[in-house]
């Protein structure tokens, strides 16, 4: 059961420096929250004036950039089909399908899935190259003026390793007049990892080496294409989103309702009203404590653990 009290998402801005953002937080409640660089008209179905609305003037994002809704017990993001993606940065002990169109974020390079095993154009690639068990097909196409840009790679079932070493199966450097040069400094030396499921025929991508090691900067799923509107996700403490180019830490906290000590129950019959029900002039013994404390300080408390200053 989810805890008790009312759901709070606190959204942090990690950066850019130049980010009007940077250092701010933006609390969500249940109503929800729409961000962009507009705010929606009434006329937008779902994203009335209703909701709650954070403004952004960045340019990376879009007039109306992303959502975020609450439903079955929980916050749940989608991007409105803004032009250069809203990302969730994949967990270390977590992994995300390969499906046709997926589209991930290392360092500074996004990568798209253009084919699978199963895809007939996938089929006749790999029947050239004598593999018949299919490949996966990821295109690099961001950012602009890359070596990368348009560069496709392929993926075997043997998986592939992605970083910037130029050991990796897919390296994210380059020869420069016979010296091997990085060409993106956001990239770790061993980043992140595709792995094959012979059982399901599926690919997943992984952020860091096999050893557990994560990447320093992270993996980042990209919710849908370009100016496409994604699926709702729910969204966990803990979590970092991109929305854009700017950066933020989610953190789930609750705002706890307690009785008030100062009405005692056993005073009920002086507030009754003659038929067993509560005066309606009469508020109830309850008041809101409006500080929402993160879930893991308040269970350090609980445990007697000392606090951070």
């Amino acid at each position: 059961a989810p805890p008790a009290g009312e759901p709070v998402l606190l959204l942090r801005c990690m950066g850019p420096a130049e980010s009007e953002w940077n250092g701010k937080s933006f609390e969500i409640r249940r109503d929800g929250v729409v961000g962009g660089r507009r705010r929606p008209s009434s006329a937008e179905e779902g994203l009335g004036p209703e909701k709650d609305f954070m403004p952004f003037t960045d340019s990376t994002v879009s007039r109306r950039h992303f959502e975020i809704a609450f439903s079955a017990d929980a916050f749940r993001l989608r991007d409105l089909g803004s032009a250069s993606g809203t990302f969730r940065r994949l967990r270390p002990d977590a992994s995300a399908l390969l499906d046709l169109g997926a589209m991930a974020m290392i360092g500074k390079h996004q990568l798209c899935v253009v084919g699978l095993p199963d895809d007939a154009r996938d089929r006749r690639s790999a029947e050239r190259a004598d593999d018949d068990s299919g490949v996966l097909l990821l295109e690099c196409f961001a950012p602009d003026g890359s070596p990368l840009q348009g560069k496709v790679f392929r993926v075997g079932p043997t998986g592939a390793t992605l970083g910037r070493r130029q050991s990796n199966t897919i390296s994210f450097s380059h020869d420069l007049d016979g010296e091997v040069v990085g060409i993106d400094s956001s990239v770790s030396s061993e980043h992140a990892r595709v792995t094959f499921d012979p059982l399901t025929r599926r690919f997943s991508l992984h952020d860091g080496n096999a050893d557990g090691r994560p990447s320093t900067n992270g993996t980042w799923i990209r919710l849908s294409g370009l100016h496409a509107r994604s699926h709702a996700v729910p969204l966990a403490d803990e979590d970092e989103l991109l929305v854009g180019t700017i950066r933020f830490h989610a953190s789930l906290t609750y705002t706890m309702v307690e009785r008030d000590p100062a009405i005692d129950d056993d005073d009920d019959d002086d507030r009754d009203d003659g038929n067993g029900r509560r005066r309606q002039d009469e508020p109830p013994g309850r008041l809101r404590i409006p500080a929402a404390e993160p879930l893991a300080t308040r269970l350090a408390a609980a445990l007697g653990a000392p606090q951070p200053d």
